[in-house]
């Protein structure tokens, strides 16, 4: 879980994973270089927390190659995001079914505009989808291995000049590794906080810039990896 300058939120998401079964521990990458993290002891946490202070805000960060990271998989979260653990655990038994997928719950997908020859990002609740993002996402640790070690360092410096994408750049990899579309699984439920204003979806050029980055990750990579695919797993079938 990534944060900058957000403690109340980060709080309140750490308060929400508690009795989160099959959770080994909670990192959190701090990224405020000017400031130190608080302390966590209070909240009687059911879980193990390590803080990772980060020399600079870097989104890129997300993706580091923490030695703190013992378990096959990594849930990734936002910290204005609060997804039950129901869901949260079906993404996970859907993920060991398929260890080098990416699994999530909130799609996207990349379209091709005839008339300025462009890719555009779309964001909606449709089929089919192409991306999930990584507010509430399961991957295996090794593409952070291969995220900060043979992720072209273009993209890397693209997505910290536009603060922006890396969790499309993460889609970017996958994909190119696999070649198979990311594992939706369906959340009907709004799961992100409702009185949050500093989420960088909210800035008022997200969407241009989004469009932006896969334009120029499939150029830097030199076609578009990106897949489609109309099948997810539905929560409505699934949970128990």
């Amino acid at each position: 879980m990534m944060t900058h300058k957000r403690e109340k939120q980060l709080i309140a998401a750490l308060m929400h994973l508690n009795g989160l079964s099959s959770l080994n521990k909670t990192i959190i990458v701090w990224n405020d270089p000017k400031q130190s993290p608080p302390d966590f002891t209070n909240l009687n946490l059911t879980y193990e927390i390590q803080i990772l202070k980060q020399k600079q805000n870097s989104i890129n960060n997300r993706f580091l190659i923490y030695e703190e990271i013992n378990t096959d998989a990594i849930l990734t979260l936002d910290d204005d995001v609060y997804i039950s653990h129901n869901v949260i655990l079906l993404c996970f038994r859907v993920w060991k079914s398929d260890k080098y997928a990416l699994v999530g719950v909130f799609p996207r997908r990349h379209d091709w505009n005839h008339r300025d020859q462009k890719w555009h990002y779309n964001a909606g609740n449709f089929c089919p989808t192409s991306m999930v993002l990584l507010g509430c996402a399961f991957y295996n640790k090794i593409y952070n291995y291969m995220y900060r070690t043979l992720m072209p360092k273009a993209i890397i410096r693209f997505v910290d000049e536009i603060f922006n994408c890396e969790d499309l750049a993460m889609n970017f990899l996958v994909a190119n590794f696999t070649r198979r579309p990311p594992i939706r699984v369906k959340y009907q439920t709004s799961a992100y906080c409702k009185t949050c204003t500093s989420n960088l979806s909210l800035r008022k050029n997200h969407y241009e810039d989004r469009s932006k980055c896969l334009n120029q990750f499939s150029n830097i990579y030199g076609y578009m990896p990106l897949l489609y695919t109309y099948t997810s797993v539905n929560t409505d079938e699934c949970l128990v």
